[in-house]
């Protein structure tokens, strides 16, 4: 699915992509639920997009001088990204710190 936020001027663009972790999970018994569950996350994205371009406009207002997160708002993607980073390390042996 691709989508063109209205409130950002044309400037971002979201994919979603769904990824299976091997051919058991493309099994032909399972397409309805992956198509259920692909729908949902769909429509829940849907939900967040009006909110996603109500936060653009304001970091784009010129009283704006936050940073890239606002922990309140974005700790869990914030953490997210740190626990994928922290294992993309891990595989190649290497610590958060280096």
């Amino acid at each position: 699915m691709d989508h063109h936020p209205a409130g950002c001027g044309g400037r971002s663009r979201e994919r979603i992509e769904f990824f299976f972790a091997d051919a058991d999970a493309l099994a032909e018994q399972l397409r309805e639920t992956h198509q259920r569950f692909a729908q949902f996350l769909i429509d829940i994205n849907r939900e967040d997009i009006g909110i996603v371009e109500s936060v653009q406009r304001g970091r784009n207002s010129p009283v704006f001088r936050g940073g890239q997160f606002s922990i309140p708002q974005e700790a869990t993607s914030l953490q997210f990204q740190k626990i994928v980073a922290a294992k993309l390390l891990a595989q190649k042996g290497r610590k958060d710190s280096e």
